[in-house]
Order: C-alpha cells, then structure tokens, then sequence
C-alpha cells in the first residue's frame, strides 16, 4: 500500500509540474499575443493558447480523477 502512495505522489508531482509549466506557457503566449501587430502572428498567438488552455485542462481532470489536490489550481480562461 506504501509503494502506492509513494507513487500517487510522484505522479502527482509530476503532474503538478506540467500544470505550472503550461501555466507559465500560457502567461508567455498572452504576454505574445497582446504585443503581437501582425495578423497571421495573432492567429497563430490566439490558436496556442486556445491549445495550451485545452492541455491544462486535460492535467486538471487527471489530476482529479487521481484524487490530487492543490490550492491554487483552477479553471482559468
């Protein structure tokens, strides 16, 4: 039962490290985005971030459906 655990956490370690990498991808993006003048550079700003935000929300489910919770982790768009 203790090699579960063990492995829950790691698991939800890792999965806690995607989110904060998606996160901080995200910030970036819209950081790109709003700066962005070019159209063809705003559709491709507008169609990572609709991608990084789908991504995020697929690490948010998995992290639920294993049972891991964190503070600060929440829907964002």
């Amino acid at each position: 039962m203790e090699s579960l655990k063990q492995q829950l956490t790691q698991e939800g370690k890792e999965i806690l490290e995607v989110i904060e990498e998606i996160k901080e991808k995200l910030e970036e993006a819209r950081k790109k985005f709003d700066q962005a003048t070019d159209d063809a550079l705003i559709d491709c700003y507008i169609y990572e971030i609709n991608a990084l935000y789908k991504k995020y929300e697929y690490f948010l489910k998995v992290a639920k459906e294993i049972g891991l919770i964190a503070v600060g982790y929440e829907k964002i768009g």
